[in-house]
């Protein structure tokens, strides 16, 4: 994939995931809606972070830039639950709760890891890959 075409993809990518993630929760009924939570919010878009981390990392697409992902990701995963389970509090108490910051570090740092992996690979790669099988 080429530079500018990733620099499109990755978000694009993670911004499909992060709208899903928050529909899929909005839409489950009262029956399914912990699984739904515990899916999209604790498995799938750590997956997802930690994915799209290791492709910006291995394409480079952002250049020096490629850090700020880390951030971005941190931000969204963050949104997840301000935008469903805190927003529902919200609405049905009447009491305004901030987002959560432990939530932003958790996705910065799963980030950050992808990002290390990446990084590695691609330096790996650009060694010649050492012994193929």
């Amino acid at each position: 994939m080429g530079h500018a075409r990733a620099r499109l993809v990755l978000p694009v990518i993670y911004l499909c995931a992060w709208a899903a993630s928050i529909l899929a929760i909005w839409m489950a009924d009262t029956v399914g809606l912990m699984g739904a939570i515990i899916l999209w919010l604790y498995l799938v878009m750590p997956a997802v972070t930690l994915g799209t981390s290791v492709a910006a990392a291995l394409l480079n697409p952002y250049g020096r830039a490629t850090w700020l992902w880390a951030p971005a990701c941190g931000a969204g995963l963050m949104l997840v639950p301000y935008l469903t389970t805190t927003l529902a509090n919200t609405l049905a108490t009447g009491n305004v709760h901030s987002p959560d910051p432990g939530v932003l570090l958790v996705g910065t740092a799963i980030s950050l890891v992808g990002l290390l992996v990446g990084r590695a690979a691609r330096a790996v790669r650009r060694r010649g890959g050492g012994e193929r099988a």
